[in-house]
């Protein structure tokens, strides 16, 4: 089925108003503006010193987010030391003014980070104020050109459910649970021959009681000259469980990417690949080959304002199960704006257009377009007390629906919150959560028989709202501690459930949530680090126990670096 409905309409018109908003952020001046930054050296009022300055200030804003989003990529001891040591260089770069050196080193660091599926970083509750937290280090430090890390690693994965059903006035308990200890080791080298080139390498081996997994890679980063730089990736992976759940898989992912920058102005290009291969394979899991090409031009203005726009195009391929084959274009746009030292405002938008290629037309997979906007200003009231909120908006819309296929949705969330630094390691926030999802009713696009209408309907997806309070803290040191706390409260509530009856099974009784989020890595000694994560959820009726949980998910784990 093509996408030629999708493209019409609301679609055009957004594109459209990309243009124009990317035409207006070139025309207005405060876009343009310093915005209160402090002043800059002599030498950085040419454009492209300007133009490393907004790159590298940008970029910390950006990675402060990034760190809680992807708190399980930190559960790696060896990876933390690399990127305290990535950002101490940056920082005193920084401070001695070279904007274009410590931008090479926050890339590094992103290049550690991000992984496949990232897509620029996201909105999220908590954040951290990784600017004016770490001490100014000399940039003429002495460097290796080689660093080994190697490090043994032990620990314990534990799981618990607890699930209650009322049926008929009988009371059932199911309570399962599971501890899965593990041992492994990791391996880490980087070969720098010059700064402006780079070799990053992993080798990961971790054996437990219920499956072995191993990876390897290896990057590049080398800039080919001034205005072009080159970076590459590949790594292949296994999982190979054993016990009762028999799978086995592995994967290999390769990526190429280039970027060419002319003063304010650089356009990026890059390509992944990717292959996935099980020992069994059927519908459940399949393998495929994913393939994902995309470009995106950015612009700086001033010394705190980057704008985005880019495309991506997404192709995946199932040789033995061709129904789900894709395709799928996104169009994006970003824009991060800091109006002074105390004043972030970031904008992300993503429009998603995906075809199905070899669906029948009565089947759970429609084509769709689906758009994705995330946004959060951070408002410094004081050098310790401050205000920000983040937000969500997701729209999806069916191409074509029948019997099988979903309804369209919407989905918003809102969470303002006001936020207390203790010190410069220590901040703690409270707040409050309220978000909605939607469902409209199901308009078929060809008659069907009144039979299969009421089974359509039979099936309700209902629509709620919860709202609630939620506390965070977090602690951070650049020398690599971090911990993270978040604890909210939330009232979910359906008002259409058809079904009110509680001794009838439904999942749509209104529920009160209580959910606790710990992440903690710390550095014990110079030899031993610890990581834990943590989740807790406790999932209860208003109205008695029916469908009542608790779930809890625990993996600590206890390393020795040498």
């Amino acid at each position: 089925m093509g996408l030629n409905r999708l493209t019409s309409g609301k679609n055009k018109l957004l594109i459209a108003f990309l243009l124009v908003f990317l035409w207006l952020c070139s025309k207005v001046p405060w876009c343009r503006a310093q915005a209160e930054q402090p002043e800059a050296s002599a030498d950085s009022t040419t454009e492209g010193l300007w133009s490393h300055e907004t790159y590298y200030r940008i970029n910390l804003i950006r990675l402060r987010r990034h760190v809680v989003t992807k708190q399980d990529e930190l559960n790696d001891t060896a990876l933390n030391q690399e990127v305290a040591g990535l950002l101490r260089e940056a920082d005193g770069l920084a401070h001695a003014g070279d904007y274009e050196m410590a931008s090479i080193w926050i890339d590094m660091v992103w290049e550690l980070l991000t992984t496949p599926d990232d897509s620029g970083g996201g909105v999220t509750s908590t954040a951290f104020e990784l600017d004016g937290d770490v001490e100014a280090l000399p940039s003429s430090a002495p460097q290796r050109s080689v660093k080994w890390s190697k490090e043994l690693l032990s620990g314990v994965d534990l799981w618990r459910q607890k699930f209650n059903l009322t049926l008929l006035e009988a009371d059932s308990t199911v309570l399962e649970g599971t501890g899965n200890p593990f041992t492994g080791a990791r391996f880490n080298f980087s070969y720098q021959p010059k700064p402006s080139v780079a070799w990053h390498g992993l080798g990961y081996l971790k054996y437990s009681r219920d499956y072995v997994s191993g990876e390897a890679s290896l990057k590049y980063r080398g800039d080919v000259s001034r205005n072009f730089r080159l970076n590459l990736e590949n790594r292949l992976e296994g999982t190979s469980y054993h016990g009762g759940f028999d799978l086995k898989f592995f994967q290999n992912y390769s990526a190429a990417g280039v970027r060419i920058s002319s003063g304010p102005v650089s356009f990026e290009i890059g390509d992944e690949f990717q292959v996935r291969k099980y020992a069994e394979i059927d519908s459940t899991y399949p393998n495929y080959l994913h393939n994902s090409l995309g470009g995106a031009l950015k612009m700086g203005f001033g010394s705190g304002s980057l704008l985005s726009v880019g495309y991506r195009n997404v192709q995946r391929v199932h040789r033995q199960f061709e129904i789900n084959d894709y395709s799928e274009h996104r169009i994006e746009a970003s824009w991060l704006q800091s109006l002074g030292p105390k004043v972030q405002l970031s904008l992300q938008n993503e429009l998603r257009l995906r075809d199905y290629k070899n669906v029948p037309t009565d089947h759970f997979f429609q084509d769709y377009w689906e758009n994705y906007f995330l946004g959060e200003l951070d408002l410094g009231m004081t050098d310790r007390v401050g205000f920000k909120t983040g937000g969500t908006f997701i729209r999806r819309e069916y191409q074509f629906h029948s019997i099988n296929s979903l309804p369209d949705d919407q989905y918003w969330e809102l969470e303002p919150q006001f936020y207390l630094k203790l010190s410069e390691s220590w901040k703690i926030g409270t707040g409050f959560h309220y978000a909605q999802q939607t469902h409209e009713m199901l308009n078929f696009n060809s008659p069907i028989s009144t039979a299969d209408r009421t089974a359509a309907f039979s099936i309700p997806f209902e629509d709620y709202r919860e709202y609630g309070p939620l506390i965070t803290l977090d602690f951070f040191k650049i020398d690599g501690i971090l911990f993270s706390i978040r604890e909210s409260f939330l009232l979910r509530r359906y008002p259409n459930a058809t079904t009110t009856d509680v001794n009838q099974f439904n999942l749509y009784t209104d529920r009160n949530i209580n959910s606790l989020l710990l992440f903690v890595t710390w550095p014990v000694t110079r030899h031993w680090h610890l990581n834990i994560l943590a989740n807790m959820d406790d999932d209860r009726s208003r109205k008695d126990t029916s469908g009542d949980s608790q779930n809890a998910l625990v993996d600590v784990e206890l390393s020795y670096v040498f």
